[in-house]
């Protein structure tokens, strides 16, 4: 009888143990979720800022590598570069993540006046710009 009672007891508190390991996975998906949805919106921001030539707001979101390599006045030369190519700028058309090695990778695809390009920005864990490039777009977007 005292055996029945513990084993029953311990179906009890496995079924809560698992119950509340299914519970912490579904949660920490929603954060991961959440989180990437932070990224995907501040990466909108950038070009954003970009198109209204606020390259000092886009610097301040390097790491000291970036802000070294590409201080806003290159980045504005680089910008002007590629509206003089491709034209003014029209909009963001659509968005996509990847995460590759700590760093999460958002491709932001806009839509130029003569070309449609990626912006792509990769973002280290201190949510700060570690990469920044701009290449023709790839496609596979969802807004």
């Amino acid at each position: 009888m005292k055996t029945q009672k513990l084993s029953s007891i311990g179906r009890k508190v496995m079924k809560m143990l698992l119950l509340c390991i299914v519970l912490m996975g579904c949660t920490l998906g929603w954060v991961a979720n959440l989180y990437a949805e932070d990224v995907q919106m501040l990466s909108k921001e950038v070009v954003t800022q970009l198109a209204a030539h606020q390259f000092d707001k886009v610097e301040a979101r390097f790491d000291s590598t970036m802000s070294s390599a590409l201080p806003a006045s290159k980045l504005a030369a680089s910008w002007d570069a590629i509206l003089a190519k491709d034209g003014s700028f029209k909009s963001i058309t659509g968005i996509r993540l990847q995460d590759v090695k700590g760093y999460r990778v958002i491709f932001v695809t806009c839509q130029f006046e003569r070309a449609s390009l990626d912006v792509k920005l990769v973002w280290n864990a201190q949510d700060q710009i570690s990469g920044l490039w701009f290449a023709p777009s790839q496609g596979s977007t969802t807004k």
